[in-house]
């Protein structure tokens, strides 16, 4: 149930971005994966 959370919640966060430009939305996303990418990382270390 979890997981399919979140891709609602990307895509959510993409159509509101996206009425301010795709490309400042596109830039948040990316920002979200990387910073919770890094997060996961720090977690094993």
């Amino acid at each position: 149930m979890f997981l399919a959370f979140i891709p609602n919640s990307l895509a959510l966060n993409y159509s509101i971005l996206d009425k301010q430009g795709s490309l400042l939305s596109l830039l948040f996303i990316l920002g979200q994966a990387i910073s919770r990418r890094s997060r996961l990382a720090a977690a094993h270390i």
